[in-house]
């Protein structure tokens, strides 16, 4: 079994294609394994989370995430969405590497994804202004999954994946954020 080579946090406004890629990506990857984010604190349509409740929740993905590393995986792929110090949060939570990869739509592709959920309309306005805020933040690696079918997005996420056994220059040149490096804001 090769080394572990990183923790992939794919994020991105609901709607745009995150559990469908981690799915895929958990089925073509050696040794992988998927942890939702959404089974740790809720999922959009069901927000009991708060400033109080989450950081409780991040450590539990980040206990989780080591567990798989220990069972042996390569790598261990996050499926949710976090903003700001959150984000932070998770990326120290994790072993590292850590693959941050934002999956963004344009707007129109976005509401019409959302449409098709129940209730979805209503959420659709969450989802443009998560996918502002991300922008805003400009972290990690953006893939724009507007135009792309399913097998495209896994694609172009298989193609930031450091290889077991990757090199810290290849690590810089993914836009990794290697453990000994990784700053969580106060």
């Amino acid at each position: 079994m090769p080394p572990f080579a990183a923790s992939v946090v794919l994020r991105g406004p609901p709607g745009v294609g995150k559990s469908t890629t981690a799915a895929r990506l958990v089925e073509q990857l050696p040794y992988a394994s998927r942890l939702d984010l959404d089974a740790f604190w809720g999922s959009v349509s069901d927000r009991r989370w708060d400033s109080a409740t989450l950081p409780a929740a991040i450590t539990d993905v980040g206990s989780a995430a080591w567990a798989a590393k220990r069972r042996g995986d390569v790598y261990v792929v996050v499926d949710g969405n976090t903003l700001g110090h959150f984000t932070d949060r998770l990326l120290a939570a994790l072993p590292g590497p850590v693959v941050l990869v934002n999956l963004m739509a344009n707007d129109d592709v976005l509401v019409a994804r959302m449409n098709g959920r129940p209730s979805g309309f209503q959420h659709a306005g969450g989802a443009i202004w998560t996918a502002r805020q991300i922008e805003r933040e400009d972290q990690g690696a953006f893939i724009d999954t507007s135009g792309m079918g399913r097998s495209g997005t896994v694609i172009a996420v298989r193609k930031l994946l450091p290889p077991p056994k990757a090199t810290a220059a290849s690590l810089r040149r993914l836009r990794c954020v290697p453990a000994a490096t990784r700053r969580v804001r106060a």
